[in-house]
């Protein structure tokens, strides 16, 4: 749905991803159990947005409530 809607927005959240996978490959490198749960899009038979992880990589503080 956001790729049909908010085409550049995914494309920013894919490269945002990217970069993060990258640094944590760096911090843990071979274990892929980890990147894929910390990872931004969830693989699967629709790739799904976390919201939640984008808000944590995206930000210096988070409120608990979102």
């Amino acid at each position: 749905m956001i790729g049909n809607l908010l085409p550049r927005h995914l494309e920013l959240i894919y490269t945002i991803n990217l970069i993060f996978l990258e640094k944590l490959n760096q911090k843990f490198p071979g274990d892929l159990d980890k990147i894929r749960i910390l990872s931004i899009v969830e693989e699967g038979d629709h790739k799904k947005i976390r919201m939640a992880n984008l808000c944590v990589i995206g930000s210096s503080t988070v409120n608990g409530v979102a």
